[in-house]
């Protein structure tokens, strides 16, 4: 079964907001563009 982009971020974030973290507001806008298609996880890696 495949998971859509959305939902495999929501549940990165919530693992990050468990250890009690925040991800920058840059982070969020990068996730956006990848929920959106502008961009791809490999280039979220070359940018961090």
């Amino acid at each position: 079964m495949l998971v859509s982009t959305d939902k495999k971020w929501d549940y990165a974030l919530g693992m990050i907001k468990v250890d009690g973290l925040e991800p920058s507001p840059e982070f969020k806008k990068l996730i956006e563009k990848e929920s959106r298609g502008e961009m791809t996880t490999y280039i979220h890696i070359q940018i961090f």
